[in-house]
């Protein structure tokens, strides 16, 4: 919005209009393939644990996510005990959700308030155990993704409080945890 004061388009175009055409110039991210990922539509039997990731057009994080974050050998390592999927933001693919019913990547999105890109849904026996919905590095990824797998939601129902337990671990083993790579 700043640049649409300071370079004085309110004098030529409307906000939206000014909006739609920087969208439309901007470049569109391209999906990245990635080997972890599988294909699937129809959840409602799958009791394992399942990541969704979502991505879009407009995801400027996508990239970065690939690159630097699951193509990571340990974030791998964790990613494959998972059902891993990913689905346009965007879609309107049917889908059968864990419940059986009929569903879209785009209601899912707002079914489960997912406002980030790339954001990920992660169940477990079918149940919604937690949403990444923001930029996370690999030591938190990781985490979360042990979080859900081995079923430390049922002992600790916050990963706040699991992470700090995690933490603590780790360093009492004289582990360097590196948070910010």
């Amino acid at each position: 919005m700043l640049e649409y004061v300071a370079s004085k388009s309110y004098k030529n175009t409307t906000l939206s209009n000014y909006i739609e055409a920087q969208q439309n110039a901007s470049q569109a991210y391209t999906f990245i393939d990635h080997a972890s990922l599988q294909v699937a539509s129809n959840f409602q039997e799958f009791d394992q644990p399942v990541a969704i990731l979502f991505e879009d057009k407009d995801c400027t994080a996508c990239e970065d996510f690939h690159q630097n974050l699951i193509n990571r050998a340990d974030v791998k390592a964790e990613l494959d005990k998972y059902l891993f999927v990913r689905f346009d933001a965007y879609s309107d693919q049917k889908i059968i959700g864990f419940d059986g019913k009929l569903t879209s990547p785009r209601q899912m999105v707002k079914d489960y308030d997912l406002n980030y890109r790339p954001g990920i849904l992660l169940f477990d026996e079918g149940e919604n155990i937690t949403k990444i919905d923001g930029k996370l590095y690999s030591f938190h990824f990781n985490t979360v993704l042990k979080y859900v797998r081995g079923k430390h939601y049922q002992y600790y129902p916050k990963f706040s409080t699991y992470l700090r337990a995690r933490q603590a671990e780790l360093l009492e083993k004289g582990v360097d945890i590196n948070i910010v790579d």
